[in-house]
């Protein structure tokens, strides 16, 4: 009786940290990362744009070669013959309509853990809206389905087999941002130089 009684503790124990394995499996804290990072690379896009909100709102074609990290891919869309130009987000489609300038982008990032024979990866990919205001007063981040696009532009994009995609809606991070996100830093003054700040 004892000895069945140890076999069963030994079970459960094993079961126990089976389980416990599962809940921190590497796979499960690598989503997670993979997640945290495709969100910062979004808010990484809302604060490029910021900028030049004014300008996309009026003339979003004169001015969108000009914010820095976009790549746009649109030629490349069209004319599989020209290289898809690098960037950390990919332009894919922009509008001008009512109810602002519409910038679609899509980006993607890879998390990895261990090293040698046991290292494991991930690719994400998340495609969004950028929408500026028709004031340019504010940035709202929808989501886009980038549908079909990855294979018109090869593995610039799409990346390999194992790439996932990821809803914008799965992601924890800002959907909206106007002027209170980036409130200017105080003005500080330094001994023996010129001061700009107001009381001098």
């Amino acid at each position: 009786m004892a000895r069945l009684a140890g076999v069963a503790a030994i079970v459960l124990v094993t079961a126990g940290v089976i389980y416990g394995c599962a809940w921190i499996s590497p796979e499960s804290q690598m989503e997670r990362q993979l997640r945290a990072e495709l969100a910062d690379m979004v808010e990484g896009a809302q604060d490029a744009t910021w900028q030049f909100r004014e300008e996309l709102a009026a003339d979003p074609e004169a001015v969108i070669s000009e914010v820095g990290g976009i790549a746009d891919a649109r030629a490349a869309l069209s004319d599989p013959t020209l290289e898809v130009p690098f960037g950390v987000w990919t332009l894919i489609d922009l509008a001008k309509t009512d109810e602002g300038t519409a910038l679609t982008l899509t980006t993607k990032t890879d998390v990895s853990r261990g090293g040698g024979f046991f290292t494991m990866s991930d690719e994400g990919r998340v495609c969004f809206d950028l929408l500026v205001s028709p004031d340019g007063s504010r940035i709202d981040t929808l989501p886009a389905d980038c549908g079909d696009v990855g294979q018109a532009l090869g593995d610039d994009l799409q990346g390999d087999s194992a790439s996932i995609d990821v809803g914008l809606n799965e992601l924890d991070l800002r959907r909206s941002v106007d002027s209170s996100d980036y409130r200017p830093l105080p003005c500080q003054c330094y001994s023996g130089s010129d001061c700009d700040c107001p009381g001098g």
